[in-house]
């Protein structure tokens, strides 16, 4: 007799595994043109971030030498423009509520791009200092907005690769980054840097409306909530008994993660051109950390839809917390100090990218943009005071080498941070925010 085999499976049900990252049963929606938009336009706005970002480590040295200073003073250079992205953060979900996200979003980079053509007229380090404040505030106000708005637009299969390909513009336009300014800087100019870091963000303002305007209005900043216990979005939501503890942990995280990114980016070009290196060779290092970054951020983002970030994130933060005190160990030897280079950019950075594009999903969409927001404000805080305290180290003997290894403690602090933050959830990641739904 011929067994049937839906029996079997009917007495021993395969057990199913739940989803890590999944969306609501209303988010499976058809994909629309406006949709692959969002996230192409979200991917270029984070890319000027990433142009930003680098361009303030090539220019350093060139002013350092241009004003006849030690690049150890430029530490408050650094925490300046780390510090206004904490205020601009902060009330990027408040404003976009109270007068629209489009509004917000269109003044962010208004200001950051004028105050990035200003800071080329700069004439001394308290009026880089404070121009690099200003033009921190409109890049803290964008980045949160337009990781939201990605989020919100794009269908909830697709969301957290896309999420995550946005995220990716911070190496992109880094690298992109490396190789403009190697050519500007010794043919223009320091100042040329910034002229172009400037025109970049207005030439995207047009784009701000096809950003946002494929929101769907089941969506946060676009709709009431249905739900009388839906998370409003105010800032005390943050400390519900619910989130309390993903809220303090991501904070950590997520600042220690900003504070080694920052550490590598604004001191590592300095740091080689120091040992005797070319200005060459410190382009090419960066552009490695950076490039390994990228191909991290997308090798990871494809393993958490597998695995779920709990178990991918860690382990690419323990083993960049390895790679990154290798650059010390390796300052003098040039092939180790490139592959140290792309290999603390692929797991450090590319998990710390991740980690990025994980706070957008960690909260519902109610509280989305004041989650995200928030998180990339706290977070900076930590990098922006770290700048200042690295630079009275450095005043008090400490070697810049040594930088390497502090790098490499925050990004263990940071994996230990997400492994004590998988104990305390008590469900996975839903790709909405909310907490997807276990199977049998």
């Amino acid at each position: 007799m011929t067994r049937d085999p839906s029996l079997g499976a009917a007495r021993f049900p395969r057990k199913r595994r739940p989803p890590v990252l999944t969306g609501t049963r209303e988010e499976r929606q058809e994909v629309d043109r406006g949709q692959y938009l969002a996230p192409l336009l979200g991917l270029m706005m984070i890319m000027i971030d990433g142009y930003d970002l680098q361009s303030i480590g090539y220019v350093a040295p060139e002013i350092a030498r241009a004003w006849s200073l030690d690049i150890a003073a430029f530490g408050i250079v650094f925490a300046a423009g780390l510090a206004g992205t904490i205020p601009g953060a902060m009330l990027a979900g408040p404003a976009a509520r109270r007068f629209g996200p489009g509004a917000v979003l269109k003044m962010s980079l208004l200001v950051f791009g004028v105050g990035t053509l200003a800071t080329a007229q700069a004439g001394n380090l308290s009026q880089l200092a404070m121009l690099r404040f200003i033009v921190g505030v409109g890049l803290g106000a964008a980045v949160p907005i337009v990781l939201t708005s990605v989020a919100q637009n794009s269908p909830a299969r697709f969301r957290t690769a896309l999420v995550t390909a946005a995220g990716c513009g911070q190496p992109i336009g880094a690298i992109l980054g490396s190789a403009l300014c190697a050519r500007l800087i010794p043919t223009f100019g320091w100042k040329a840097a910034f002229v172009l870091g400037g025109v970049l963000p207005l030439l995207v303002l047009p784009g701000v409306q096809v950003l946002l305007e494929g929101r769907r209005a089941r969506d946060d900043l676009a709709s009431t909530p249905k739900a009388a216990d839906r998370p409003s979005g105010r800032v005390r939501d943050l400390f519900s008994p619910e989130f309390r503890a993903t809220t303090l942990l991501i904070w950590a995280a997520a600042g220690l993660c900003v504070c080694f990114l920052y550490i590598i980016v604004n001191w590592l070009p300095g740091i080689v051109r120091g040992r005797g290196y070319s200005f060459e060779s410190s382009v090419l290092m960066i552009g490695l950390f950076n490039t390994g970054t990228l191909i991290g951020a997308l090798v990871f983002g494809a393993l958490i839809d597998r695995f779920g970030p709990f178990k991918v994130l860690p382990t690419a933060l323990l083993a960049g917390g390895v790679f990154l005190s290798l650059l010390d160990v390796s300052i003098n030897l040039r092939p180790l100090l490139l592959a140290a280079s792309l290999f603390s950019g692929f797991t450090g950075g590319g998990g710390g990218m991740c980690l990025a594009a994980m706070l957008v999903l960690l909260y519902p969409s109610g509280l989305r943009t004041t989650g995200t927001g928030w998180a990339l404000a706290i977070g900076k805080l930590g990098a922006a005071l770290g700048p200042i305290a690295i630079t009275f180290a450095l005043r008090a003997g400490l070697a810049k080498e040594h930088l390497f290894y502090v790098a490499g403690a925050a990004a263990t602090m940071a994996a230990l941070c997400l492994i004590a933050l998988a104990k305390v959830r008590a469900s996975p990641i839903g790709v909405s925010g909310d907490p997807s739904t276990r199977g049998p």
